[in-house]
Protein backbone atom coordinates (compact mmCIF):
# COMPACT_ATOMS: atom_id res chain seq x y z
CA UNK A 1 0.00 0.00 0.00
CA UNK A 2 2.69 2.51 0.86
CA UNK A 3 4.65 2.03 -2.35
CA UNK A 4 1.48 3.06 -4.38
CA UNK A 5 1.07 6.29 -2.39
CA UNK A 6 4.71 7.22 -2.84
CA UNK A 7 4.51 6.61 -6.55
CA UNK A 8 1.51 8.95 -6.82
CA UNK A 9 3.16 11.77 -4.93
CA UNK A 10 6.26 11.50 -6.99
CA UNK A 11 4.21 11.69 -10.14
CA UNK A 12 2.58 14.94 -9.04
CA UNK A 13 5.92 16.57 -8.13
CA UNK A 14 7.48 15.58 -11.37
CA UNK A 15 4.65 16.88 -13.49
CA UNK A 16 5.09 20.34 -11.96
CA UNK A 17 1.39 20.64 -11.51
CA UNK A 18 -0.36 21.74 -8.48
CA UNK A 19 -3.88 22.06 -7.47
CA UNK A 20 -4.02 25.85 -8.24
CA UNK A 21 -2.66 26.54 -11.67
CA UNK A 22 -1.17 30.05 -12.15
CA UNK A 23 -1.83 32.34 -15.13
CA UNK A 24 0.49 31.72 -18.04
CA UNK A 25 3.34 34.22 -18.20
CA UNK A 26 3.91 36.43 -21.22
CA UNK A 27 0.46 35.77 -22.85
CA UNK A 28 -1.62 38.89 -23.66
CA UNK A 29 -5.21 38.60 -22.82
CA UNK A 30 -7.78 39.73 -25.43
CA UNK A 31 -10.03 42.58 -24.36
CA UNK A 32 -13.47 41.57 -23.44
CA UNK A 33 -15.94 41.60 -26.31
CA UNK A 34 -18.81 43.91 -25.54
CA UNK A 35 -22.11 43.22 -27.20
CA UNK A 36 -23.00 45.64 -29.96
CA UNK A 37 -25.67 48.09 -28.90
CA UNK A 38 -29.02 47.29 -30.27
CA UNK A 39 -30.26 49.66 -33.00
CA UNK A 40 -33.41 51.24 -31.77
CA UNK A 41 -35.70 52.66 -34.47
CA UNK A 42 -36.67 56.33 -33.88
CA UNK A 43 -40.08 56.81 -32.54
CA UNK A 44 -42.30 58.34 -35.25
CA UNK A 45 -45.01 60.39 -33.66
CA UNK A 46 -48.19 60.55 -35.73
CA UNK A 47 -48.91 63.92 -37.34
CA UNK A 48 -51.72 65.78 -35.64
CA UNK A 49 -54.95 65.61 -37.54
CA UNK A 50 -56.19 68.99 -38.82
CA UNK A 51 -59.00 70.40 -36.80
CA UNK A 52 -61.93 71.23 -39.09
CA UNK A 53 -64.16 73.92 -37.63
CA UNK A 54 -67.60 73.71 -39.13
CA UNK A 55 -68.70 77.24 -38.40
CA UNK A 56 -72.16 78.29 -39.60
CA UNK A 57 -72.25 80.80 -42.43
CA UNK A 58 -73.11 84.29 -41.26
CA UNK A 59 -76.67 85.26 -41.98
CA UNK A 60 -77.07 87.66 -44.85
CA UNK A 61 -78.38 90.99 -43.75
CA UNK A 62 -80.85 92.22 -46.34
CA UNK A 63 -81.18 95.98 -46.30
CA UNK A 64 -84.42 97.01 -47.97
CA UNK A 65 -84.02 99.39 -50.84
CA UNK A 66 -85.41 102.86 -50.25
CA UNK A 67 -88.73 103.50 -51.94
CA UNK A 68 -88.38 105.14 -55.33
CA UNK A 69 -88.87 108.82 -55.36
CA UNK A 70 -92.00 109.89 -57.15
CA UNK A 71 -91.38 111.09 -60.65
CA UNK A 72 -92.16 114.76 -60.89
CA UNK A 73 -90.88 115.36 -64.40
CA UNK A 74 -93.61 116.86 -66.51
CA UNK A 75 -96.06 116.92 -63.60
CA UNK A 76 -97.60 119.92 -61.93
CA UNK A 77 -99.98 120.60 -59.10
CA UNK A 78 -103.48 120.15 -60.41
CA UNK A 79 -105.83 123.08 -60.12
CA UNK A 80 -109.02 122.77 -58.08
CA UNK A 81 -111.96 124.18 -59.97
CA UNK A 82 -115.68 124.38 -59.34
CA UNK A 83 -118.75 123.27 -61.23
CA UNK A 84 -118.91 126.62 -63.05
CA UNK A 85 -115.91 128.55 -64.31
CA UNK A 86 -115.04 131.45 -66.56
CA UNK A 87 -113.40 130.25 -69.78
CA UNK A 88 -111.77 132.32 -72.48
CA UNK A 89 -112.20 131.21 -76.09
CA UNK A 90 -108.86 132.21 -77.53
CA UNK A 91 -110.06 132.56 -81.12
CA UNK A 92 -112.59 135.22 -80.12
CA UNK A 93 -111.08 136.78 -77.01
CA UNK A 94 -114.48 136.29 -75.33
CA UNK A 95 -114.82 135.10 -71.75
CA UNK A 96 -117.91 132.99 -71.15
CA UNK A 97 -119.33 130.91 -68.32
CA UNK A 98 -118.74 127.19 -68.86
CA UNK A 99 -120.25 124.24 -67.11
CA UNK A 100 -117.74 121.66 -65.88
CA UNK A 101 -118.95 118.06 -66.33
CA UNK A 102 -116.68 115.15 -65.39
CA UNK A 103 -119.19 112.76 -66.94
CA UNK A 104 -118.64 114.13 -70.43
CA UNK A 105 -115.73 112.64 -72.36
CA UNK A 106 -115.44 115.44 -74.93
CA UNK A 107 -116.01 119.14 -74.41
CA UNK A 108 -118.76 120.88 -76.38
CA UNK A 109 -119.09 124.34 -77.92
CA UNK A 110 -122.31 126.05 -78.87
CA UNK A 111 -122.59 126.48 -82.67
CA UNK A 112 -125.42 127.76 -84.85
CA UNK A 113 -125.79 127.98 -88.62
CA UNK A 114 -123.05 125.42 -89.21
CA UNK A 115 -121.94 125.33 -92.85
CA UNK A 116 -119.32 122.92 -94.25
CA UNK A 117 -117.04 124.06 -97.05
CA UNK A 118 -113.73 123.15 -98.64
CA UNK A 119 -110.48 125.06 -98.28
CA UNK A 120 -107.13 123.97 -99.67
CA UNK A 121 -108.55 120.54 -100.36
CA UNK A 122 -109.66 120.09 -96.73
CA UNK A 123 -113.05 120.14 -95.09
CA UNK A 124 -113.83 123.24 -93.01
CA UNK A 125 -116.87 124.53 -91.12
CA UNK A 126 -118.17 128.01 -90.53
CA UNK A 127 -120.48 128.61 -87.59
CA UNK A 128 -121.77 131.28 -85.23
CA UNK A 129 -120.80 131.16 -81.58
CA UNK A 130 -123.23 132.82 -79.18
CA UNK A 131 -121.39 133.83 -75.95
CA UNK A 132 -124.66 134.57 -74.16
CA UNK A 133 -125.35 137.39 -71.71
CA UNK A 134 -126.96 139.35 -74.56
CA UNK A 135 -123.69 139.73 -76.42
CA UNK A 136 -123.61 139.44 -80.20
CA UNK A 137 -122.63 136.13 -81.79
CA UNK A 138 -119.26 135.84 -83.51
CA UNK A 139 -118.41 133.85 -86.63
CA UNK A 140 -115.68 131.19 -86.35
CA UNK A 141 -114.09 129.09 -89.10
CA UNK A 142 -112.26 125.87 -88.28
CA UNK A 143 -110.94 122.81 -90.14
CA UNK A 144 -112.90 119.65 -89.42
CA UNK A 145 -110.93 117.15 -87.35
CA UNK A 146 -113.54 114.39 -87.48
CA UNK A 147 -117.23 113.68 -87.21
CA UNK A 148 -119.00 111.89 -84.39
CA UNK A 149 -122.46 110.44 -83.95
CA UNK A 150 -124.15 111.40 -80.68
CA UNK A 151 -127.13 109.52 -79.35
CA UNK A 152 -129.79 111.98 -78.25
CA UNK A 153 -132.69 109.67 -77.45
CA UNK A 154 -133.39 105.96 -77.69
CA UNK A 155 -133.30 105.84 -81.48
CA UNK A 156 -132.31 109.40 -82.32
CA UNK A 157 -128.71 110.04 -83.39
CA UNK A 158 -127.13 113.35 -84.32
CA UNK A 159 -123.95 113.83 -86.32
CA UNK A 160 -121.62 116.53 -85.08
CA UNK A 161 -118.46 118.14 -86.35
CA UNK A 162 -115.39 118.10 -84.13
CA UNK A 163 -112.90 120.97 -84.32
CA UNK A 164 -109.95 122.14 -82.23
CA UNK A 165 -110.06 125.33 -80.17
CA UNK A 166 -107.78 126.89 -77.60
CA UNK A 167 -109.43 127.34 -74.20
CA UNK A 168 -107.99 129.16 -71.20
CA UNK A 169 -109.32 128.45 -67.71
CA UNK A 170 -107.43 130.39 -65.08
CA UNK A 171 -103.78 129.47 -65.51
CA UNK A 172 -104.65 126.42 -67.61
CA UNK A 173 -104.46 126.70 -71.38
CA UNK A 174 -105.13 123.77 -73.68
CA UNK A 175 -105.88 123.14 -77.33
CA UNK A 176 -108.61 120.52 -77.24
CA UNK A 177 -111.24 118.98 -79.46
CA UNK A 178 -114.80 120.22 -79.03
CA UNK A 179 -117.94 118.96 -80.67
CA UNK A 180 -120.19 121.59 -82.25
CA UNK A 181 -123.77 121.51 -81.06
CA UNK A 182 -126.69 123.90 -80.76
CA UNK A 183 -126.67 124.82 -77.08
CA UNK A 184 -129.15 127.70 -77.39
CA UNK A 185 -131.51 125.78 -75.11
CA UNK A 186 -128.80 125.38 -72.47
CA UNK A 187 -127.75 127.92 -69.91
CA UNK A 188 -124.03 127.76 -70.69
CA UNK A 189 -122.48 127.95 -74.17
CA UNK A 190 -119.51 125.71 -73.32
CA UNK A 191 -119.34 122.32 -71.64
CA UNK A 192 -115.92 121.37 -70.24
CA UNK A 193 -115.36 117.60 -70.36
CA UNK A 194 -112.66 115.16 -69.33
CA UNK A 195 -110.46 115.80 -72.35
CA UNK A 196 -109.67 119.20 -70.80
CA UNK A 197 -109.66 118.14 -67.14
CA UNK A 198 -107.48 115.03 -67.26
CA UNK A 199 -104.09 115.66 -65.59
CA UNK A 200 -104.98 119.34 -65.32
CA UNK A 201 -107.68 119.94 -62.72
CA UNK A 202 -109.72 118.43 -59.92
CA UNK A 203 -113.40 119.37 -59.76
CA UNK A 204 -115.07 120.38 -56.51
CA UNK A 205 -118.76 120.77 -57.37
CA UNK A 206 -119.36 122.70 -54.15
CA UNK A 207 -117.28 125.57 -55.55
CA UNK A 208 -117.55 127.84 -58.55
CA UNK A 209 -115.54 130.57 -60.26
CA UNK A 210 -112.36 129.63 -58.40
CA UNK A 211 -109.94 130.02 -61.33
CA UNK A 212 -110.30 133.64 -62.38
Amino acid sequence: MFPRIAIGVAAIVLSGCNLYPSEPQGVEQAPPVLPEPAIVAPVQCPEPEPVVCECPEPEKVVIPAPPPEPCTVGKRDMLIIGGKEHVEVDETGLVVIARVDTGAKTSSLSAEDVVEFERDGKSWVRFKFDPGEKRPAVTIEKPVERRVRIRQHLDDYQRRYVVEVRLRLGELEEIIEVSLSDRSDFEYPILIGRNFLTDNAVVDVSKQFTAD
